[in-house]
């Protein structure tokens, strides 16, 4: 969690407004876990080990991580760069996506690291931007089926 901490503020110096933060944030979190794969997913998935004491040391550290991309999101709410949401919610949305690659990546494939985490910056900048005028009925048709009405 402190490498996973240190990789995301140096990530975040590089860039100054909301959103290129965020694209940052989350080009960082993606490269970070398919490139040290079996350490992020022995962290993610052996919590359960550890002492309370190892346990409340990194929840901690997790949960700082955590605060970081809420608070970027909220920033770009803010904005007016990002469409209004519950805050805590997407910055889960998000860091799971992003964690997810890790347990399907293979560096032989046909995607390099960093052109899937190009995409999944993308994905994610899309996701969060204020939705644009919908012309018409389509968009609330589409949105009804989608709902199963």
């Amino acid at each position: 969690m402190q490498d996973l901490l240190a990789h995301l503020e140096s990530c975040l110096t590089r860039e100054n407004d909301t959103e290129g933060r965020l694209r940052a944030a989350v080009r960082g979190h993606v490269r970070f876990h398919l490139e040290r794969q079996k350490e992020t997913f022995i962290a993610s998935s052996e919590l359960r080990g550890l002492t309370p004491a190892h346990f409340y040391t990194v929840t901690a550290r997790r949960d700082a991580y955590e605060s970081i991309f809420q608070e970027l999101i909220r920033h770009g709410m803010g904005q007016g760069v990002f469409a209004p949401g519950d805050v805590k919610i997407l910055s889960y949305a998000v860091l799971t996506l992003c964690t997810a690659g890790a347990s399907w990546f293979r560096p032989e494939g046909r995607l390099t690291v960093d052109a899937i985490a190009a995409i999944y910056e993308t994905f994610v900048i899309n996701g969060l931007q204020p939705a644009r005028a919908a012309s018409g009925r389509g968009a609330a048709v589409i949105s009804d089926v989608a709902c199963g009405h």
